[in-house]
């Protein structure tokens, strides 16, 4: 299948929250959410503050047949390390649709965002997955990615 890559402009930004709600949906769902309503309500919120990061980018993948219809995307923002101060991007999120997974598609949005972080110099492209989503490691380990850091937590 061939994909055209492009950035995202203001008009896409409801595809978008859709799709990003979808991946929301998913991961809350391997975390045993049991009301989908509650976490649709908390994901707006959470992602209009991510609107609002300063330095990000959006990259939308379509069919090259069907370049109107968005088949999947990546988010990508700029941070710095807490103690060191170094800079590096950081996958908000990445998403494709049901029925065009495991065609390249994620791995040439991951390749867009490498790019955008070399562009501004950076060393380091970071992304959090979780622990359940073992599709998600194999693919993102595929690419060169490793554990750097654990995230933990304990029910109460």
């Amino acid at each position: 299948m061939e994909i055209i890559i492009r950035e995202a402009v203001e008009a896409d930004i409801p595809v978008i929250r859709e799709m990003d709600r979808d991946v929301v949906l998913y991961v809350a769902s391997l975390d045993g959410a049991k009301d989908p309503g509650a976490v649709t309500i908390r994901h707006r919120d959470v992602f209009e503050r991510w609107l609002n990061i300063e330095q990000q980018k959006i990259y939308l993948a379509f069919e090259k047949k069907n370049p109107g219809v968005p088949i999947g995307f990546v988010w990508v923002v700029t941070n710095t390390e807490q103690f060191t101060g170094l800079p590096y991007c950081f996958v908000m999120d990445i998403g494709i649709k049901e029925g065009y997974r495991r065609a390249g598609i994620g791995k040439a949005l991951m390749e867009k965002a490498t790019e955008y972080a070399r562009s501004l110099g950076y060393k380091r492209l970071k992304l959090m997955v979780n622990t359940r989503n073992r599709g998600a490691i194999g693919f993102y380990r595929g690419l060169g990615f490793r554990v750097e850091d654990l995230y933990m937590k304990k029910e109460l």
